[in-house]
């Protein structure tokens, strides 16, 4: 969703030729450019052979020696996003020279850069998203965490800003490594109509919980809240409880497991979310862990549904507690919030109310996309191209 937001802000402004490099997981998938870019390709490592020719080449080069010497071991992702796809890269774009580059997560960064030299750019932006090397951090993972630093440090100085999504992670960031950062917030579409919520009289309360459940934290929060907050939140309330857990999981993994419980449904990968937020009565963000900011919880914010998280999960959003939405810590606190939310009809509205304000004002996709445009015009100040490419 990230992407594609920024897509579309940027095909306001150029003629947009998309390459894509996976890194990770299976097919790569497109659709979210198509109807934004001109053209669309995708690029994996070739033959061995040309592979070690272009490499040769590379560290013939003075510069990509010392670069390669102090960023080196890189983080795993990287040796599928290797420099040295540069030239593919640019063939694949149809090799424009004076193309501006624009690079998403911070394993592309040494591919941007040999990206942006061979197409003489006359600026390289990069979108971290979050601040990987804080969560590896937090995860205890050290080894990880040191190579996304020697990442950054050897090869976002070459750009001419790096962004985030939120100002802890891009002050964070800049701190440690002295960059120039900006933040580009998450952003949502919002609907055209805030939801009617109407109040169940009888019948069964129902939560949400919506997010990519592959990933670490996420698995972590569905099970807190399938687990232990889930049966608090029936102890307090005045009828039965049901959860729906939304989003890509693993077959036969630990999200698929919590089906079997009491009330839960694990739905997997939902085109359209439009009938989960219909049904939710509350959506549930229980966050102990994590970076950046929550695009789901936005997507909730702005569908009109009251919505409880943690800190964490509130994290980079500026949100007022008991305004914009419920922050609460520990499973406890959590279940009282969420119970609040389904007995009180006057709160429920309000939040709804308020919390979809709170995107309309900040996390617009229109809001956002301003941004992002206002930060390339002032890269390009004095420069009449009226739609130049990146």
């Amino acid at each position: 969703m990230r992407v594609g937001a920024q897509l579309r802000a940027l095909g306001e402004r150029y003629d947009v030729r998309v390459v894509v490099v996976p890194v990770a997981g299976g097919p790569a998938v497109t659709a979210w450019a198509e109807g934004f870019a001109s053209s669309i390709a995708t690029v994996r490592p070739g033959d061995a052979a040309e592979l070690r020719i272009a490499s040769a080449r590379l560290v013939a080069d003075a510069a990509w020696r010392e670069r390669l010497r102090r960023a080196q071991p890189f983080p795993a992702p990287v040796t599928y996003a290797s420099p040295v796809l540069a030239a593919a890269v640019c063939a694949s774009a149809g090799e424009s020279g004076g193309a501006r580059v624009h690079a998403i997560r911070a394993s592309l960064a040494p591919l941007a850069v040999a990206v942006a030299e061979r197409l003489g750019a006359p600026w390289a932006t990069l979108d971290l998203d979050d601040d990987d090397e804080h969560l590896l951090e937090q995860e205890g993972r050290p080894e990880e965490a040191a190579a996304y630093g020697r990442l950054l440090e050897t090869f976002c100085p070459e750009f001419a800003w790096v962004s985030l999504a939120s100002e802890a992670d891009a002050a964070r960031v800049a701190r440690r490594h002295g960059l120039r950062t900006v933040v580009i917030p998450n952003s949502v579409t919002l609907p055209v109509e805030p939801r009617e919520r109407p109040r169940r009289p009888g019948g069964t309360y129902s939560l949400l919980f919506v997010g990519n459940l592959t990933y670490g934290p996420n698995i972590e929060a569905a099970e807190l809240l399938a687990g232990v907050i889930l049966p608090r939140v029936r102890a307090l309330v005045d009828r039965a409880v049901a959860l729906e857990l939304v989003g890509r999981c693993e077959p036969g993994g630990a999200v698929e497991a919590l089906a079997a419980g009491e009330g839960v449904t694990v739905h997997g990968h939902v085109d359209d979310l439009a009938g989960s937020y219909a049904r939710a009565d509350a959506v549930v963000v229980p966050l102990l862990r994590g970076s950046g900011t929550r695009i789901k919880l936005l997507e909730a914010l702005a569908a009109g549904v009251p919505a409880v998280t943690t800190p964490v999960g509130a994290a980079g959003l500026d949100a007022q507690d008991g305004t914009h939405l419920l922050i609460a810590e520990g499973a406890g606190a959590l279940a009282a919030a969420v119970a609040r939310v389904l007995l009180d009809g006057s709160l429920a509205g309000a939040l709804a109310r308020d919390g979809r304000a709170f995107v309309e004002r900040g996390f617009s996709s229109e809001v956002v996309g301003r941004r992002l445009a206002d930060l390339t015009a002032a890269l390009d100040s004095g420069d009449e191209a009226a739609r130049p490419e990146i």
